[in-house]
């Protein structure tokens, strides 16, 4: 189907009714083997779900969060973690889908949603480094203090068993991360369109990837400095896996974000500049997600055998290299079993979902 790009509103209305099939996106990772930690229920009924409770007042936002189970995703990243460190991250995962929220459903405008971005990257980074200053949240509703004050007891655990140097990179990744956040659909806004470029320069610290990975240290009890996350192969490690999980979350969450009028997504951006059919952008989606999955492999080897005869070294990479894998892989098996995208019984036998787009507000 021809995509005509002076009228971005006829290519929504072209796409209704069409049928789509999703990859099967497991097939990315063949060989990785699925483990999840072994108190996996008790942290999620006596630690998660109180502890959102605690912390989401409203009742729907809440039940939809618990039944999210964001646990799940933190039990295979933390498969072999003390089960307090598990629980920390597991807050912490969920405590994602609190913050970015706010900014995401476009509450936020203006110079408000500047400064209260601004209270959220010095409240985060004092409590990783607390020689920093504290912003006052008074001016703010009890909804935008408690989505801040949350992270403070994930943030004071992961400060007392790390060292300070590994707080600061995960305190600089969040810094980033939270800089780039904002309204969903804003580099659509007034009708203009990003380039590929625009979008992935957004989205790739927008995603959170980078401070998953940057947890990684404390999931593994091992401190880091600036120069170990610095060399060339660690960096395609990171910015592999923060794309494979960035296009993957796209591909899969497709069709709830047409119907919430959300088209901050890659395969629309792909559409829209490359002239392509939903189809064929979602091909190429799939492309790319697996030239990162290789990508994670490749990096993954060329640290391994550069820092073979440094022991110390060594123990970091594995702890990336492992941690990166869970992370994207993870991820994805989250994503087909959470139902936050689509039920198991809407799979096919080959692991394929298909729908028919028949809503787009």
């Amino acid at each position: 189907m021809a995509i005509d790009l002076s009228n971005t509103e006829s290519i929504w209305l072209s796409l209704q009714g069409q049928h789509v099939q999703l990859p099967n996106l497991r097939k990315l990772f063949p060989s990785w083997k699925l483990e999840i930690h072994r108190d996996y229920e008790r942290a999620r009924d006596n630690i998660l779900n109180p502890w959102i409770r605690r912390w989401v007042d409203d009742d729907s936002s809440c039940v939809q969060l618990q039944q999210a189970e964001l646990g799940l995703f933190a039990a295979i990243v933390c498969a072999d973690a003390s089960f307090d460190r598990f629980c920390t991250v597991a807050k912490y995962f969920t405590w994602y889908y609190i913050w970015d929220d706010i900014f995401d459903c476009g509450a936020l405008k203006g110079t408000y949603m500047t400064d209260y971005r601004q209270a959220s990257m010095q409240y985060i980074q004092h409590q990783l480094l607390p020689q920093t200053k504290c912003p006052d949240l008074a001016p703010y509703p009890r909804q935008l203090q408690k989505a801040l004050q949350a992270w403070k007891e994930v943030g004071s655990h992961i400060r007392n068993v790390c060292s300070k140097e590994t707080c600061t990179t995960l305190s600089k990744a969040m810094l980033e991360y939270m800089q780039a956040v904002g309204d969903a659909n804003a580099l659509f806004e007034n009708g203009s369109l990003p380039s590929l470029e625009e979008y992935w320069a957004r989205r790739d610290y927008a995603a959170g990837i980078y401070p998953g990975i940057a947890t990684i240290p404390f999931v593994y009890g091992v401190d880091i400095t600036s120069s170990d996350v610095s060399s060339a192969q660690m960096q395609q490690l990171w910015k592999c896996t923060s794309y494979l999980v960035h296009i993957v979350n796209d591909v899969i969450s497709l069709r709830k974000e047409l119907n919430d009028g959300q088209i901050e997504n890659l395969i629309p951006v792909l559409m829209l500049n490359k002239g392509l059919t939903i189809t064929d952008a979602i091909q190429a989606s799939y492309n790319a997600a697996k030239d990162n999955a290789v990508g994670i492999e490749t990096a993954a080897q060329n640290l391994q055998f550069n820092n073979i005869n440094d022991p110390p070294q060594q123990e970091i990479i594995r702890a990336f290299t492992r941690g990166c894998r869970d992370l994207a892989a993870g991820f994805i098996h989250w994503s087909y079993s959470s139902g936050r995208y689509f039920n198991a019984a809407e799979l096919d036998v080959d692991n394929i979902l298909h729908f028919q787009i028949t809503k787009l507000s």
